[in-house]
């Protein structure tokens, strides 16, 4: 069984968002010291944010039906000129799944992650549409547990993981397939290749996986002026490999849901959210945006 994954990675599927993962309008951003935090102008992303990006999917094997809902969080701090922004500091925040089974990270497996994926650099243009404003937040490719140079994303930039003319991952070469593949990385030090994902909570009980990724993500949407928590439209692909599973069906990838109410959420934080240690500022964002589980026995 597979996570959505797309890391570098939802209710009733194809509906809206859940009140627990919706937001919009000028909330402000709280601080630690009770502070808020406020705009430079009503379209406008200068600033430190947190952010949840949630995916949906299905395991790619007809033995599994059951459907997949994914979270992935970041921290962004963002500085814009005119309608362009670009992240100058990026932090990816870590990663669960729920539905047909739950599949977790652990710290060791996120810390490796973490290491890996450099965000910073990211662009996109946020701008004045009528009464609201208008983001559009670029693609951008990540790898996990591979090379990461351009073995596998021929021609990225990295960071922040940009590709000239946005090809689908199906055009790009082979992943690996087997655990002492050369091109195959241990980023979580567990001694075997790929990342470690750890399966609960399923029909068949629970085991371990351990794959490598290939995916690309970008949002868009509009939003209100001045909003400080704001959901638009996300995107993503992603392709992964299954180098060893036990039990052995853990070895289903999953693919993605056409058609599923992906989306992101940017909420505004004040300066002083930020912490000295990642790890403590990705434990604060996934208190403040968090991950509303799916059933298992979603359709």
């Amino acid at each position: 069984m597979g996570g959505t994954g797309g890391s570098g990675s939802g209710g009733v599927i194809g509906g809206g968002a859940s009140a627990a993962d919706s937001g919009a309008g000028a909330s402000g951003a709280v601080g630690a010291d009770g502070s808020v935090a406020a705009s430079n102008g009503p379209c406008d992303l200068t600033g430190t944010w947190a952010a949840q990006r949630i995916n949906f999917a299905n395991v790619n094997n007809p033995l599994v039906p059951g459907a997949q809902k994914n979270s992935q969080w970041y921290f962004f701090d963002v500085i814009q000129k005119g309608d362009d922004f670009t992240v100058k500091r990026g932090v990816w925040c870590g990663d669960t799944t729920t539905g047909d089974a739950t599949i977790n990270f652990s710290s060791s497996t996120t810390d490796g992650i973490r290491e890996h994926m450099q965000l910073s650099g990211r662009r996109g243009s946020y701008r004045v549409s009528g009464d609201a404003c208008a983001l559009d937040l670029e693609r951008a490719y990540s790898v996990t547990a591979l090379l990461d140079d351009d073995t596998y994303l021929p021609g990225v930039v990295l960071p922040p993981g940009r590709i000239a003319g946005n090809p689908e991952l199906s055009t790009l070469p082979p992943l690996p397939t087997k655990l002492d593949d050369p091109g195959a990385q241990d980023w979580d030090g567990d001694g075997k290749a790929g990342v470690q994902y750890l399966i609960t909570d399923s029909p068949i009980g629970s085991g371990v996986r351990h794959a490598v990724q290939r995916a690309w993500n970008a949002a868009a949407g509009q939003t209100p002026q001045s909003a400080d928590d704001f959901l638009v439209t996300a995107t993503y692909d992603f392709e992964e490999v299954a180098l060893a599973a036990e039990p052995a069906l853990f070895s289903s990838v999953a693919v993605v849901r056409k058609g599923a109410p992906n989306r992101m959420r940017w909420k505004r934080v004040a300066q002083d959210f930020e912490q000295k240690d990642d790890s403590d500022t990705c434990k604060a964002v996934r208190v403040l945006l968090p991950h509303t589980p799916l059933p298992r026995d979603a359709p």
